[in-house]
């Protein structure tokens, strides 16, 4: 395997643990609550958003982005 290779399949590996994640509370509720699965997806993004930017100038809130 080549080095693209192992970091395309890192990525690919870390997108499907991702949208297994963000499908739990669907599963879990189903669609009785949008809001709750709204706000479940936007705690995940948020997360890996600080992870990402933790040692920049930029902080992450909710809502919107702003400059």
């Amino acid at each position: 395997m080549t080095k693209n290779s192992d970091v395309i399949k890192f990525y690919v590996d870390s997108d499907d643990a991702l949208f297994k994640k963000k499908e739990l509370v669907r599963d879990l509720i189903s669609d009785s609550h949008w809001q709750s699965d709204g706000i479940y997806k936007e705690a995940l993004l948020k997360e890996i958003l600080e992870d990402k930017l933790s040692g920049t100038k930029y902080h992450v809130g909710s809502g919107f982005i702003i400059n």
